[in-house]
Order: C-alpha cells, then sequence, then structure tokens
C-alpha cells in the first residue's frame, strides 16, 4: 500500500519544527506528496511529487480522468 500525504501546510510545521521537507514526508515513508501550492505562496496550481518516478507512469491519464486540468487551474504538470 503506497502512503500519500497532503502536504498543504508542510512547509509550516517544517519551519515549526526545524526541519528539512523530506525529513517529514519521503525519509518517514511517504510515496507521493502533494504540495498545495496557494497555501504556500505559489501563484497557481500544486506540486504533486512522487519519490519513485515509476509511481507517475499514466499519471497524466489519472489527471486528465479526475478532470484535473490546466483549465480547471489546479494542477500544472511538469514532468522530466
Amino acid at each position: 500500500m503506497l502512503l500519500h500525504l497532503d502536504g498543504a501546510r508542510l512547509s509550516n510545521v517544517a519551519a515549526s519544527l526545524g526541519l528539512s521537507l523530506r525529513a517529514i514526508s519521503f525519509d518517514l515513508g511517504v510515496d507521493l506528496l502533494s504540495f498545495g501550492g496557494t497555501k504556500n505562496g505559489m501563484l497557481l496550481g500544486e506540486a504533486i511529487i512522487f519519490k519513485d518516478a515509476r509511481l507517475a507512469k499514466g499519471f497524466k491519464y489519472r489527471r486528465k480522468q479526475g478532470m484535473q486540468l490546466a483549465s480547471k487551474m489546479r494542477f500544472i504538470l511538469y514532468m522530466e
């Protein structure tokens, strides 16, 4: 089973505890992190961060099925 962490206010937790984002997410076993953009100072969007790139396979298709398109102004997709 994979572990997803909604990191909407994760940067506040990291700053308060004096820890890195990695230390309070991926180092504790999180597989997928959604990082709330507007709650963390981004102009728009939400960052989806996969610990292992293999987990991102097919994500573009699943994102479209869930109606998370740029026209909805929620996710901005960047993949290498």
